[in-house]
């Protein structure tokens, strides 16, 4: 998987301030990446280090072409500048050409502390995955990589959760409900099982008597059921209700829910701690998912009052901006102040410390006009949309100050993820 060596672990890599969180987690994956992978991994890690500089200096090179010419606008930097920039930069700390755009290291103050920022190479397939408890745990079941198994915990556990009603399967559809038969006369929204940024989502509005979708097919409930069973043949399905946004931020989408995503944490006593978020939301009409990887803009927020930032997207298009107001509607995004922000994070929390098995969670929560609903939780959450709206790296950051707190207790023999005794073997059953 290409994530797992792009950029390479490369040993020397940085030069951190001494002590610092980042440096710490940053000299822990390039050990352990070694250390703790297969022949395979060390192999695909050698030929990786190999092409890493042709492919980063015809990768820079392209993205200077492409992107260059309106940076300029902007920073005052010639392409041929921001390419060298983008070479002297992966030299450094080995970020990659497209994250030089992403994190807009062409302003000189930002490119300072490239070092701050954590990628996802480093988090994903290595640090998170070496913070899973698979001691403790009397049950196997993952809590976030099944939206059913999700669904129900939340009920189990009192939890406002996103309810599926239906796994479709290419030949059957089986109700979450025994006493449901058929589909209900509702707003529906359909997912994959186990897809992840909004890939396949399909929305069905019921009116007299049918459903619709944005593509204009109207379809009877039966209908309904054998479409979803045809897209159902290599990926099964999941059916949810519809929900919607508090009228408050109506005018912040444009007809896809828009959520919050909530990072918390276990901190150093046990407790559970957010650490940052962002509220995402759909940018195009007729768009299905808010997901910024999708073509969503994020705004940062502000944990203490739910105030919003400005809000862009991945920063890799020719167009890519930071926007006070929302881009389609027009509506004011920053200075915004979302409903039931201490709710909505008085809900995570308590998620976090009933089901959640990670030392760190991302959580999507819909906002609704009666109070916040978790839509799923993350246990390998990304960085990237973090540090983008956020303008600034989380390896400094409180959450790379936990995250470090948890790896030097993991690597010492301490399995217990910062949990209470009390809470062994209580998860997921």
């Amino acid at each position: 998987m290409l994530i797992t060596w792009y950029p390479p672990p490369l040993p020397g890599l940085g030069r951190d301030a001494p002590g610092s969180a980042n440096g710490y987690l940053r000299r822990q994956w390039l050990r352990g990446a070694w250390r703790r992978g297969t022949w395979v991994d060390r192999l695909s890690f050698v030929a990786a280090i190999i092409l890493w500089w042709p492919s980063t200096i015809l990768h820079a090179a392209y993205l200077a072409l492409r992107l260059g010419t309106s940076r300029a606008k902007t920073s005052g930097k010639s392409p041929f500048r921001q390419f060298l920039e983008q070479i002297a930069v992966a030299a450094q700390w080995m970020v990659p050409p497209l994250w030089y755009y992403t994190f807009e290291f062409h302003d000189d103050e930002r490119r300072a502390h490239a070092g701050d920022y954590l990628q996802r190479v480093q988090v994903k397939p290595f640090i998170y995955r070496w913070l899973v408890d698979r001691k403790q745990r009397r049950d196997k079941n993952v809590p976030f990589a099944s939206k059913v198994h999700f669904s129900k915990l939340c009920r189990e556990r009192g939890l406002r959760a996103g309810t599926v009603i239906a796994i479709v399967g290419p030949k059957h559809i089986d109700f979450t409900d025994p006493a449901m038969t058929a589909f209900p006369p509702r707003d529906l929204f359909v997912k994959i099982k186990l897809g992840r940024g909004g890939r396949g989502a399909e929305r069905w509005n019921y009116a007299a008597g049918t459903y619709r979708d944005g593509e204009g097919r109207s379809l009877s409930a039966a209908e309904l059921g054998e479409h979803l069973k045809r897209r159902a043949k290599l990926e099964k399905r999941v059916v949810e209700y519809c929900l919607t946004n508090h009228s408050d931020l109506a005018d912040l989408t444009t007809g896809a829910l828009a959520t919050a995503r909530i990072l918390t944490l276990r901190n150093e006593n046990g407790g559970i701690e957010a650490t940052h978020a962002v509220f995402r939301m759909p940018q195009r009409p007729g768009a299905l998912v808010d997901n910024i990887h999708a073509g969503g803009i994020a705004a940062a927020v502000e944990l203490a009052t739910g105030k919003l930032g400005r809000a862009t997207d991945l920063g890799v298009s020719t167009d890519s901006a930071w926007h006070a107001r929302h881009p389609a509607t027009g509506a004011a995004i920053e200075g915004r102040v979302l409903p039931h922000w201490p709710e909505a994070l008085d809900l995570v929390k308590r998620a976090h410390d009933l089901i959640g098995d990670r030392v760190v969670v991302g959580w999507d929560v819909a906002i609704l006009e009666d109070g916040p609903c978790l839509i799923e939780g993350n246990g390998k959450p990304d960085v990237d949309l973090m540090q983008r709206p956020h303008r600034a790296g989380l390896g400094n950051s409180r959450f790379g100050a936990l995250l470090r707190h948890h790896l030097e207790k993991a690597l010492a023999g301490d399995a217990s993820n910062g949990r209470r005794p009390d809470q062994f073997g209580t998860f997921n059953r």
